[in-house]
């Protein structure tokens, strides 16, 4: 039995009454293909349909690891699925069980081998049922578009060109005391920073030409290492527009190499960051924008510590 069906640059075909065989060819080398399977950062802006949202429950990438995620559909509901590594050979072999936790005991075996040719990743994807009947009960669920969608997802975020970070937030406070949030050091201690990371310290000359100097603090489980984030305000446009730039620097607010604090490559020597306020009635809207990042998992380890460090703000807010 052999049925073929392409989008993009993604296949699907059925080489057998149960088996589902994928291949997709990725503009980025395999290390970090093979880090987007495996990083509970990078994995879930991928995993699954656009429109859903991935959360990782577990993922203990060895042989005899267990993972579990849960997909959140737009419509509220829950899509729990696990499995077991039963190999794990970086960068290019992956094999482990899939099971919809709301079926249980319908398991398939999944093998991904990635293979770099000339700069680029070739994918395969190999899906081995018990039987037909639950190879085809796959599909007939929607395998095929979500499949499609995760490969097209996966491809943006291996790609390696520069790109913009912009996240839009809402927050059920008025413009002025969001302002304040964000210039004010007594206020942008109590959110900067991803999850987890507290703010021991915060300077603001609010002034165009004026500098500020921000520090975050790793949790004692990831060593309590202290980072600072330094920059000169470029724009200032009272309750309407924060411009500024940001680099990686010491506490003295001088510049550093980021990889000296073990950041892997990929993050710009200056980013230019764009915040605009506005608005919404009781509600205020906000635009961060950050320009000129180069792609792979520094962007998307960024885009995630600023979301979470929208989330705290969110949180703060609510408390005053």
């Amino acid at each position: 039995m052999m049925t073929k069906q392409s989008s993009g640059d993604t296949t699907l075909t059925l080489p057998s009454d149960t088996e589902i065989l994928i291949t997709r060819t990725f503009d980025a080398p395999r290390d970090l293909v093979f880090k987007a399977f495996t990083d509970p950062v990078l994995l879930p802006n991928w995993w699954g349909p656009r429109g859903y949202e991935t959360l990782v429950d577990k993922l203990d990438v060895r042989p005899g690891g267990v993972w579990r995620f849960v997909q959140l559909a737009p419509d509220g509901s829950e899509h729990p699925f696990n499995g077991v590594f039963k190999e794990v050979v970086p960068p290019e072999r992956l094999v482990f069980t899939f099971e919809y936790e709301p079926y249980p005991g319908h398991i398939h075996t999944e093998t991904v081998l990635l293979e770099e040719r000339d700069g680029k990743t070739h994918l395969t994807d190999r899906l081995l049922f018990e039987n037909v009947e639950d190879r085809d009960g796959m599909i007939k669920a929607g395998m095929e578009s979500g499949m499609r969608d995760s490969m097209d997802r996966l491809s943006e975020v291996v790609l390696q060109g520069p790109r913009d970070l912009v996240i839009t937030r809402t927050f059920d406070a008025p413009l002025e005391m969001v302002w304040k949030a964000w210039t004010d050091p007594e206020q942008v201690m109590r959110w900067w920073g991803p999850k987890d990371y507290t703010s021991p310290m915060c300077k603001i000359d609010l002034r165009e030409g004026g500098q500020y100097l921000f520090a975050m603090r790793a949790p004692d489980w990831q060593g309590g290492m202290e980072h600072y984030t330094s920059g000169i305000y470029q724009k200032i446009v009272p309750m309407e527009v924060l411009e500024f730039t940001q680099i990686i620097s010491d506490k003295d607010g001088n510049p550093i190499d980021p990889t000296q604090m073990g950041i892997p490559p990929g993050v710009p020597e200056v980013v230019r960051t764009v915040v605009t306020f506005e608005s919404k009635g009781d509600q205020t809207e906000i635009t961060v924008s950050e320009y000129n990042w180069t792609g792979g998992q520094m962007y998307w380890y960024s885009l995630r510590g600023m979301s979470e460090s929208l989330d705290k703000l969110a949180e703060s807010l609510m408390n005053q």
